[in-house]
């Protein structure tokens, strides 16, 4: 399938995918077909990829997998660098229209809140919004990324942060993913040298810590005979 690009607000940028140049100018790849179910992985830049090569980002890896495993799900990387959850919060609704045909939603915010130590009140409540409009869409399957603030973040959030997660997906009753980076968080090798940003190396860890949560879901929901 030929790839689009679609460039949005302004000149030359746009709020989806990966990121080109700086934080806000991404580009959408895979923009699926109707009949074709997608997946949303809505971050900043640990899912944008940023520093690696576009086909290193998590993401699509799992674009990769999906397709070796026989399913016909389209991935959306809508991580954007430096992205808070109140940033997230503002472009949301790109993702959200029809003919997205988003059935599986994963909210992987954050950590920049955390490590500019925003109040976890505003967290909570930016990340229940984000939650709530994506089921405003009906969107089946909504899925909260647990956020540990590992060593190298800074953050003085190192023991509420978890808890935020587990709280929050269970108030609002949606499925509560792993932390994403176990295995490669505060690893030096398999990290740029600010010591947050996984290298390529890394990113593969990455995307098996996220395709390992995610994929029996995926399996559970063709079980349930849903079209995805």
């Amino acid at each position: 399938m030929k790839r689009k690009h679609y460039w949005l607000g302004g000149m030359f940028f746009s709020l989806l995918s990966f990121t080109i140049c700086s934080k806000k100018a991404t580009v959408l790849e895979n923009m699926p077909p109707e009949a074709n179910p997608t997946i949303v992985f809505f971050g900043d830049s640990l899912t944008a990829g940023y520093g690696l090569r576009p086909a290193e980002a998590f993401p699509s890896i799992i674009q990769r997998k999906l397709k070796s495993h026989n399913f016909n799900h389209i991935t959306i990387n809508a991580g954007v660098s430096g992205d808070t959850t109140a940033d997230g919060l503002a472009r949301l609704h790109f993702y959200l229209r029809p003919e997205l045909n988003v059935q599986h939603f994963v909210i992987f915010l954050g950590a920049n809140d955390a490590m500019r130590a925003i109040p976890l009140t505003t967290i909570r409540d930016n990340l229940r919004k984000i939650i709530r409009r994506v089921k405003e869409q009906n969107i089946p399957y909504i899925y909260l990324v647990e956020l540990k603030a590992f060593k190298s973040m800074y953050s003085p959030y190192r023991d509420e942060l978890p808890a935020l997660y587990r709280e929050l997906a269970r108030e609002e009753n949606i499925l509560l993913l792993p932390f994403f980076l176990d295995g490669v968080a505060d690893v030096t090798h398999l990290n740029m040298a600010d010591g947050i940003h996984p290298t390529a190396e890394g990113m593969a860890i990455v995307a098996e810590n996220v395709w390992y949560a995610l994929e029996p879901h995926l399996r559970a929901a063709n079980r349930a005979g849903d079209k995805r």
